[in-house]
């Protein structure tokens, strides 16, 4: 599944409260909302998060979870979200069970081209976790990366 989406409480795509969510095998890309999280807000509730791109969304975290069950996350990339990737709860998550915060190398995501490069970190070669990450797989070549630098994160906020 691929989602762009822009909410105005509290998830950009998933909002749960009192409930259960599985996200598997997703692409969440460029959401917002005017609550917590641009990506997915969980509380209170049962969550499971695997083999999914939450990426550049516009407002927010990527992820919002709050309640004392403990989620499921296993082989995500979160990146370049505007609240922050691997922030609060989901903090600890970052680095272990496969999880990162990658630029995802889509083929040509400012046409909407949401499939990935091959050389993207998502690739099943290309990540400790053997598998593809995201909705839709290989779809170009190698796409050349933009270096991060500092100025050009700032740039993002003005």
């Amino acid at each position: 599944m691929y989602v762009h989406d822009w909410a105005d409480d509290c998830g950009g795509v998933f909002d749960v409260l009192d409930g259960g969510l599985a996200v598997l095998d997703c692409t969440l890309h460029g959401n917002g909302a005017g609550g917590y999280a641009g990506g997915i807000a969980v509380r209170h509730s049962l969550f499971v998060l695997a083999r999914t791109i939450i990426s550049y969304s516009t407002s927010g975290e990527a992820v919002y979870r709050f309640g004392p069950l403990a989620p499921t996350i296993q082989c995500c990339d979160l990146c370049g979200n505007a609240g922050g990737d691997w922030v609060g709860t989901v903090a600890c998550y970052a680095g272990i069970e496969g999880n990162f915060s990658e630029d995802p190398v889509f083929c040509d995501r400012e046409n909407g081209d949401f499939h990935l490069a091959e050389n993207s970190p998502c690739m099943p070669e290309n990540n400790s976790c053997g598998v593809q990450i995201g909705a839709l797989g290989r779809g170009c070549g190698p796409v050349a990366l933009t270096p991060r630098t500092w100025a050009r994160v700032k740039m993002r906020y003005r």
